[in-house]
């Protein structure tokens, strides 16, 4: 039996279980402050940060931004009356005079707007800090956000997946289900998408969302159980020859009040019972049947077992 794919992660990206919340991107300070915890899922590898475009690169090659603008590593460049430099992690480092108020001038289509903030498709609400240039008076008309150079409707706004931006009104597939871009956010169908998961070798396991698991333990593992109990699957791992490794010596099926139980090199039993495939049960709904090397278990509660023997 095939392992199934691992989780599979855009940009040079990996998987991680434990990731520090913050200070993984470009333009973000390595200190989390209040932030604590880490979470599971895709992030850069150690020691590179993530840049705009969804790549990892190494801090020193971070770009720096400015209002609309963005700013190669070692960049000089003026804010009001004080001198900024582009430095590592593209975090600005400005001197701090005090600067007149001068005449605004605000370039393409931003209007004048003290105290402000430039909204733009990747932060279209108000409702946080706003970012580094961002505070100049300097901003969209109201109703539109900055995207690029042009000031848009925010339903003008792509949506982002796996590292990619997508126009509005772009589909996707999600498992069985379709997704529209529309307002910077995927709406999907509500399908109910069928799953699977996978037990092979000396032991490895493939879960519903893809991860990939390997432990050689000894004992009776629960592989399945429906959320009301209505079914469930248990695999019996023992040792198998002199190298430590395990193999599945049995597999447990309960099915509301009926039981079936897989034993390698021997016949399968119903509820303790020897039985020979093919056989169906009107009971519980459930049919064994030979599919190549394998048994195959099916249920109209939508359970499908594959079982090779162990």
């Amino acid at each position: 039996m095939s392992l199934g794919p691992a989780v599979l992660c855009p940009g040079g990206q990996e998987y991680q279980e434990c990731a520090p919340v913050c200070g993984h991107h470009c333009g973000e300070p390595e200190d989390c402050k209040e932030l604590t915890g880490c979470v599971a899922g895709c992030n850069c590898p150690p020691g590179l940060l993530w840049d705009p475009e969804g790549q990892c690169v190494p801090p020193s090659l971070c770009s720096c931004q400015l209002g609309a603008h963005r700013y190669t590593p070692d960049s000089v460049t003026m804010k009001d009356c004080n001198r900024c430099i582009c430095q590592e992690r593209g975090l600005w480092n400005c001197t701090a005079h005090h600067c007149a108020p001068q005449r605004a001038f605000c370039p393409g289509e931003l209007v004048h707007a003290p105290g402000a903030c430039l909204l733009t498709c990747d932060s279209p609400s108000a409702n946080h800090s706003c970012p580094m240039g961002s505070t100049d008076g300097c901003v969209c008309p109201p109703g539109t956000v900055l995207l690029d150079e042009r000031c848009v409707p925010p339903d003008l706004c792509p949506c982002r997946h796996s590292g990619q931006w997508y126009p509005p009104n772009a589909t996707i597939q999600d498992n069985c289900n379709t997704c529209v871009c529309q307002g910077r956010q995927w709406h999907c169908t509500g399908q109910l998408c069928s799953g699977w998961c996978q037990a092979s070798g000396a032991p490895h396991y493939v879960t519903f969302d893809g991860l990939t698991l390997t432990f050689p333990g000894a004992c009776e593992y629960l592989l399945v159980r429906e959320a009301s109990g209505r079914f469930s699957v248990s695999a019996q791992n023992l040792p198998c020859g002199a190298s430590g490794l395990t193999c599945t010596k049995a597999l447990t099926v309960r099915l509301e009040s009926t039981t079936v139980h897989m034993l390698r090199g021997r016949a399968v039993t119903v509820n303790g019972v020897s039985v020979t495939p093919p056989k169906a049960y009107t009971g519980p709904g459930m049919s064994l049947h030979r599919a190549g090397l394998f048994l195959l278990l099916t249920t109209r509660l939508g359970l499908t077992l594959l079982w090779d023997g162990g």
